[in-house]
């Protein structure tokens, strides 16, 4: 990147105007800017903001997004928290006591199924006593 020789002789006249303290000479010697040029700075810098605008509500979509994605993560962590106490209170129980609850349970699943099977085994030799005397006895 080059500079004009304008444009650094300027910088450093107005660096030696400032170093004796005479920024006001500088104001003479530099050129007023014409409407045009104003308007066009004018112009650029509404541009500018616009843009500036456009990012700006481009970023607080994301935040507000991310925001929410947050929140959703820490109620996650929190249901998960509070699973893992339940599980670690589950594995506390004496493994005795567990015996004895799985014992029961299956004591009454045994006379039960027991129960089942009598019922079960009489209906169905009953209706294939049945079938076959219908079936013999016919002409």
């Amino acid at each position: 990147m080059s500079l004009s020789i304008e444009i650094v002789a300027s910088r450093v006249v107005d660096q030696l105007l400032r170093m004796y303290g005479l920024d006001g000479l500088a104001k003479i010697f530099k050129p007023e800017a014409t409407i045009d040029e104003r308007l066009a700075k004018l112009a650029k810098i509404q541009e500018d903001l616009g843009d500036a605008m456009k990012a700006v509500d481009e970023l607080q979509k994301s935040t507000l997004t991310a925001k929410r994605e947050a929140d959703t993560l820490e109620g996650e962590v929190t249901r998960l928290r509070q699973d893992r106490v339940v599980a670690e209170e589950l594995v506390r129980v004496p493994e005795e006591a567990f015996a004895r609850l799985l014992a029961r349970a299956m004591a009454k699943g045994r006379g039960k199924g027991l129960i089942e099977g009598v019922v079960v085994g009489l209906l169905t030799g009953g209706i294939s006593s049945w079938v076959v005397w219908y079936l013999t006895s016919r002409p």
